[in-house]
């Protein structure tokens, strides 16, 4: 997962402990492709939105096989 930078100036005198940080992931399956976009992050004060960015893919994952879940099952056992 990669966000980019955002920056927001806080006033003097503001309170930084109500700014948070909001993620709303997309219902993922695999494959997913390097790159592909698969949720937002906000940075929100009092239900504000100040910022917001994309979330990003930083490598492909492919999807699982029948087999490869068999494996996993026998690993784990």
């Amino acid at each position: 997962m990669r966000l980019k930078k955002n920056y927001v100036t806080i006033e003097k005198g503001q309170e930084e402990d109500n700014v948070k940080v909001v993620f709303d992931i997309k219902n993922i399956k695999a494959p997913i492709n390097q790159q592909d976009i698969i949720g937002k992050a906000y940075l929100v004060k009092k239900d504000k939105v100040l910022s917001e960015t994309n979330i990003i893919a930083l490598e492909r994952v492919e999807a699982k096989t029948y087999f490869d879940n068999i494996g996993d099952i026998i690993r784990q056992w």
